[in-house]
């Protein structure tokens, strides 16, 4: 569920799975930066590859994008290559993406990976957005 400004306000039906991950995309300045928070996995990826590559590419503006993973409870392999994908393009377009990453879910993943060196990671969003 991407929306510009909030997370989705669709009322819960108790009688339907609840949405494995919430997206929600936010501008400061030349900087774009998208949270996300839920469970990363092949069933929910593509809502964040379309918010990392939809943002790259409508908004040609955007000098930096944050992707905000601290509220990630899960990581699959296919989140991570959502993640490496974004960063070859973001590369490829003069985009910096920053991680704000602080949870072991996702720093672990990350690590396992071998992906850390692909990104430039910080703790926060703020520490992202001060870099």
């Amino acid at each position: 569920m991407v929306s510009s400004d909030k997370l989705d306000s669709t009322p819960y039906d108790p009688g339907q799975p609840a949405p494995l991950l919430h997206v929600r995309v936010t501008r400061t300045g030349a900087t774009s930066v998208i949270t996300v928070a839920g469970e990363i996995d092949m069933y929910s990826a593509r809502e964040l590859e379309v918010a990392l590559t939809g943002q790259m590419e409508a908004d040609a503006d955007a000098a930096v994008v944050i992707a905000d993973l601290n509220g990630v409870s899960f990581m699959g392999s296919v989140g991570l290559a959502v993640l490496h994908e974004a960063a070859v393009r973001a590369a490829g377009q003069g985009v910096q993406l920053r991680l704000a990453v602080s949870t072991k879910v996702v720093t672990r993943a990350l690590e396992v990976s071998g992906l850390t060196s692909e990104f430039a990671l910080y703790r926060t969003v703020q520490d992202a957005l001060a870099a």
